[in-house]
């Protein structure tokens, strides 16, 4: 493991979720070649990449990347998704596609495997008016999300050249 594979392995998998721009990517190999001389050839080839082009930034991260990502990388995920739904930059419908979304992409233990396929359902049948309430479903999502709450942050700029 490179000393950048669990970055590159959170990098990747956020940007396949939505949770991060482009921008943060690059900024972030900008950012290693800035105090690292010996970056790997990936860094220098990821920092050359438009920010816009996102399936050209996750093939770039591959080869930096681990080939499964860690516990740690998926809770620093489900947190990014925490702080957006909290902070109300994604509304649930669309953090329910989200998790749905970790849950089909990512290895997930299996309670949260279990748990995601519960909220997505419930908010299904709450949201088509068969069974449910939508706002319990937002609670109970958010009450979910709450035990990622800060785990994003070993991965974003202020440790952007450290392994978490």
């Amino acid at each position: 493991m490179t000393n950048y594979t669990q970055h590159a392995s959170f990098y990747r998998a956020a940007l396949l979720l939505g949770l991060i721009s482009g921008e943060s990517v690059v900024l972030w190999a900008d950012e290693i070649i800035a105090r690292d001389a010996d970056a790997p050839v990936s860094v220098l080839n990821l920092a050359m990449i438009s920010p816009d082009d996102l399936s050209e930034l996750r093939h770039a991260l591959f080869p930096l990347a681990a080939t499964t990502e860690s516990l740690e990388v998926v809770h620093a995920l489900l947190g990014i998704t925490q702080r957006d739904y909290a902070s109300k930059q994604r509304d649930t419908k669309d953090t329910v596609t989200v998790i749905r979304q970790t849950r089909s992409f990512l290895p997930l233990p299996a309670n949260y495997h279990d748990e995601i396929g519960i909220l997505q359902n419930d908010h299904m049948l709450a949201a088509a008016n068969v069974i449910g309430d939508t706002n319990e479903v937002a609670r109970r999502l958010s009450n979910w999300l709450a035990q990622f709450a800060g785990a994003e942050s070993a991965f974003l700029k202020e440790n952007v050249c450290q392994d978490g």
